[in-house]
């Protein structure tokens, strides 16, 4: 009897001093993190963001990083660096992919969550805390959250379909679905989502960080594929959630954003995908190209025209390079 005592007692030690590191560990992981948040004529919106995160619990001790890339609007006077708020003056706009690695060149933490400066997060909803467990799995190396539209609160995202290697395009999972739960086991996926990830900086150092090339879109998905080939996993994790509005930088109506799809789509097939692949992609992109933009044209719609036809011609003849 008195060794079976002593088992027992000995057992709920254990059980006890396991449930206390684990709450150690948790507690040591979520205060070893840098968020990040690329600024572009958005301070209203990038200082809310950057105040809510320093005001959740869930994070105390956690840096943020302002990166500005070079915006017109002058930053509130009221706003000084600070331990936990670093702002960091860009001397040429460098792209979202510059911006990340400026910020993650200077972060403190071994894990970096990037989020778009539209994003918000609700109080009430646990947010780091997943990410970074999600994270403790030697093998992920990115993750992103289940994403929805602030406006109408519909899924904007919820984990990614694979690039197509002829196409070079790919479809979010659960778009503009009403958000009833259908999306809510943790999965793997082939690449994050840029409006909100998080990675461990030692894997950013790794792999040399994101190619600034791309400057606006698609820069993720080489990030995600240079991950993938180097052998670590990306996780879609909806324990955690980000309220996007979407596009708020860059008007979807004949702007540049046309120009950086159109083109960046190509080079990330280029830097990505076989020259099997490539002898198909690149004729029938080049072929689609034309049509849309003489259609484009046909429309009166001489902006977006010019911006599909250069952003095809540059995809395809320009030399590619990371950086």
């Amino acid at each position: 009897m008195v060794i079976k005592s002593t088992a027992k007692h000995l057992l709920e030690l254990s059980l006890l001093l396991a449930s206390q590191y684990y709450q150690l560990t948790s507690l040591k992981i979520k205060r070893l993190l840098s968020v990040i948040i690329i600024n572009y004529n958005t301070w209203d919106l990038t200082l809310k963001l950057a105040q809510s995160i320093l005001d959740r619990n869930e994070i105390s001790d956690t840096e943020v990083i302002i990166v500005d890339n070079l915006s017109d609007e002058k930053m509130p006077d009221s706003i000084q660096d600070s331990e936990c708020l670093k702002i960091v003056f860009s001397k040429t706009n460098s792209g979202f992919a510059g911006g990340i690695n400026q910020g993650a060149a200077i972060a403190k933490h071994p894990h970096i969550c990037v989020l778009n400066s539209d994003v918000s997060l609700k109080d009430d909803e646990p947010f780091f805390g997943p990410l970074l467990k999600t994270l403790r799995d030697g093998k992920v190396a990115l993750v992103s959250p289940k994403i929805i539209y602030t406006n109408d609160l519909k899924i904007q995202f919820a984990g990614f379909t694979p690039i197509n290697p002829y196409t070079g395009r790919g479809f979010a999972i659960g778009y503009n679905e009403i958000d009833r739960g259908q999306y809510n086991i943790a999965r793997k996926m082939p690449r994050a989502h840029g409006a909100a990830m998080m990675f461990k900086k030692s894997v950013w150092e790794e792999t040399n960080g994101i190619a600034e090339k791309y400057f606006l879109y698609y820069e993720e998905m080489d990030f995600s594929a240079k991950l993938l080939k180097a052998g670590y996993e990306i996780w879609y994790q909806p324990k955690s959630t980000a309220y996007h509005i979407g596009s708020f930088t860059m008007d979807n109506n004949e702007t540049p954003k046309t120009f950086y799809l159109n083109r960046n789509r190509i080079w990330y097939l280029r830097n990505n995908t076989s020259t099997t692949h490539l002898l198909i992609s690149i004729p029938y992109l080049f072929v689609t190209g034309m049509i849309r933009g003489f259609l484009a044209l046909l429309n009166g719609r001489i902006k977006k025209a010019d911006y599909i036809f250069t952003g095809t011609f540059k995809g395809i003849f320009s030399k590619w390079s990371s950086y």
